[in-house]
């Protein structure tokens, strides 16, 4: 009798619906997850996390960093730690990266439903935020690419948890949670600013069940403290804020110029430094930002201007899930409880952090912590509709759910990849593989390097091995000239661009060296539209052509001389 009341419990209609989600959200996340190239910063996560794998240190010579240092600037680390993993199972290519994003994202979910049926104790309203967060594009699309911010999620979720579980059990739950909210800070920029006000939040929350219970924080808050001791080093010194500054309206010099301007009509004019000044502007934008994340807009029409960022023709969630967002808003408003609603103050600090950026109103990746509140609000309107209006509803919301999951999914995976591959810094990767399969051929390379930094791209198509390049590489400034070449080189590469004007010529020049090899442009050093596979130059031989999706017009050559 035990067992089969057991085996009911394990496997309830609660229980199996969940699995076909999850079952549901590792498909969506892993199907074709290698169709997009890498794009820069998934391939700095990729060579970075090899570097410590094969060195313990990252590919600059610091040894096990808290800030890993790159080329252009310093990362948050968790996520490249995390990265180590897959690129140690996988290796140097799509999966090995983005499975990083997969595995997160899948977690998200988890905790999600964990979370809302322990703050809501409706297990219908958890199933439904389990699948919409599932489905909806926001959440799908950062999990399929190698961003921090499905780490970053995971962290405030498996933390909120933990801290509330904390005040129904074991001293340990708040040590969990101290850990999860400390690594979030070494995981994202968004964490600076959304977990110290989140933390606050949560204190306020539960004010009255802490006050009997002080005593079983104090091990957690030492536990806090200490994971962030090397965090408060790096801000001093500068790299954990060194990405925020680069972002930041508070750096932004055209909002300065602006302020100049309107200035010098009547310098001496006090009226003039009252309403144009930086306290003014930048209050402007914030505000205008804040309230740009939560406009319909960018929700539910365009989404995030960077077409790497969001799916163009979509919005972040689906239009018809905003009726039953704004039941969810209403049904929060209306509920009596003596305790604030968490979703509600969630979504309302979840956008500070990045409307305190350049245009941090529309940026997904930044904005990406109102997921959760937003998913829930959803989750609890359907809920509330459902009850009500039984039967057929529940169906028709299936249908329609599942009529726009397949048409963003088939966007995202058939038309997407052709139309915005250039966003993806296509053709690197076959360029470098062209390179590589021409090594009996070339003697010197010369790179491009004036469109994406190509090094990065260099390093990690060929698998080039930390050690050596930690004990060959100077600098990535072009600081020497070879042939009209400006570049800096990295044993037989030379990495840089044409001097002349005249760059096709410049290419001829190069390749009258016998064993030089040049990876040339489409537009930039071949002029135009011409094919010179179809219609050769004299002297040059096309040892191997990347071509555009779609169209497959001529995108990069690999060029040898005539010999």
């Amino acid at each position: 009798m035990s067992n089969k009341f057991s085996l009911r419990k394990v496997f309830s209609p609660e229980t199996l619906f969940f699995l076909v989600v999850l079952v549901l959200a590792i498909c969506l996340r892993i199907y074709r997850l290698n169709q997009l190239e890498l794009f820069g910063d998934e391939l700095d996560v990729g060579y970075q996390a090899y570097s410590l794998l094969k060195t313990r240190k990252d590919y600059r010579g610091n040894f096990l960093p808290v800030y890993l240092e790159s080329f252009s600037e310093s990362r948050a680390p968790f996520f490249i730690y995390s990265a180590i993993p897959f690129v140690a199972i996988f290796g140097l290519n799509e999966w090995g990266i983005r499975l990083t994003s997969a595995f997160w994202g899948i977690l998200d979910i988890v905790f999600l439903y964990l979370l809302v049926r322990l703050i809501e104790k409706d297990k219908k309203v958890a199933m439904w935020a389990a699948l919409i967060m599932t489905i909806i594009p926001w959440h799908l699309h950062y999990s399929r690419a190698g961003f921090e911010v499905t780490l970053l999620l995971f962290l405030i979720l498996a933390g909120t948890y933990a801290f509330i579980k904390g005040l129904m059990k074991k001293t340990i739950w708040f040590s969990g949670a101290a850990i999860c909210f400390a690594l979030s800070f070494y995981t994202y920029n968004t964490a600076n600013v959304f977990t110290s006000i989140w933390i606050i939040i949560l204190l306020f929350v539960f004010r009255f069940e802490l006050k009997t219970q002080l005593v079983r924080l104090v091990p957690a808050l030492a536990i806090f403290i200490l994971i962030l001791i090397p965090f408060s080093f790096s801000i001093f010194r500068g790299p954990a804020v060194s990405r925020f500054k680069l972002i930041s309206i508070f750096s932004d010099q055209k909002l300065i110029e602006q302020i100049i301007l309107k200035r010098s009509a009547d310098p001496q004019n006090l009226t003039e430094r009252f309403f144009h000044n930086k306290l003014f502007v930048w209050s402007k934008v914030v505000l205008k930002n804040y309230l740009t994340a939560f406009s319909p807009q960018f929700l539910f029409f365009n989404g995030d201007p960077n077409p790497r960022h969001t799916v163009p023709g979509f919005g972040e969630i689906y239009i018809i899930l905003l009726f039953f967002l704004l039941s969810g808003i209403l049904v929060s408003l209306e509920k009596e409880s003596k305790k604030p609603n968490i979703w509600l103050n969630w979504l309302l600090i979840a956008p500070i952090a990045s409307a305190l950026t350049v245009g941090g109103g529309e940026q997904a990746t930044r904005l990406f912590l109102m997921v959760p509140p937003l998913v829930v609000l959803i989750a609890i309107g359907i809920e509330k509709i459902s009850a009500k209006i039984k039967g057929i509803f529940l169906v028709i919301v299936i249908m329609i759910l599942t009529y726009s999951l397949v048409g963003y999914f088939h966007e995202l995976t058939k038309h997407y990849p052709q139309e915005q591959f250039r966003y993806w810094h296509f053709g690197y990767k076959e360029a470098i593989n062209l390179v590589n399969e021409n090594e009996s051929i070339c003697r010197n390379y010369f790179l491009n390097n004036s469109h994406e930094p190509i090094l990065i791209r260099y390093l990690f198509w060929t698998g080039t091995d930390p050690n050596w390049f930690l004990n060959n590489f100077k600098d990535d400034k072009e600081n020497q000239t070879t042939n009209g070449f400006s570049n800096f080189s990295l044993g037989n590469v030379f990495f840089g661009h044409l001097i002349e004007e005249n760059r096709l010529e410049g290419v001829k020049r190069i390749l009258a060296e016998p064993g030089n090899c040049y990876l040339a442009f489409q537009k930039d050093e071949i002029p135009g539209d011409w094919n010179i596979e179809k219609e050769p130059i004299r002297g040059i031989k096309v040892l191997g052509l990347v071509k555009a999706p779609g169209n497959k017009d001529p995108y990069i050559y690999l060029l040898g001389g005539l010999r």
